[in-house]
């Protein structure tokens, strides 16, 4: 039979294997779920960037006409319209769908 010291130090590993595998397992599933929601948000950062281009491709072509600001802010809504699409879209949860945003839950007495 195992002396003392020995069942101690066995135990210990025990102990720290059974909580260092939960935390590694919880740890790799949260950096996917970060890879996955940074894949999207970089996907319709693309869009948005596409779209504020295709706005000043049609300004200039159209020749330009007005001042600085009026041009400006007709690039700039579409993208930041854009930009908070994606950012709302990103604030839900795994078991809902794109988009769809967590909605408190009322506590029934």
């Amino acid at each position: 039979m195992a002396n003392t010291p020995q069942l101690i130090q066995l135990t210990i590993v025990a102990l720290l294997a059974g909580l260092t595998i939960p935390l590694l397992l919880q740890l790799f599933l949260t950096a996917r779920s970060v890879q996955r929601a940074s894949a999207s948000v970089e996907r319709q950062l693309t869009d948005a960037r596409r779209e504020l281009h295709e706005v000043l491709a049609t300004t200039r072509r159209d020749g330009g006409s007005g001042d600085l600001a009026s041009m400006l802010a007709g690039a700039a809504v579409p993208a930041l319209i854009a930009g908070i699409r994606a950012f709302r879209s990103t604030v839900h949860s795994p078991d809902q769908p794109n988009g769809v945003q967590n909605q408190p839950q009322e506590k029934v007495p």
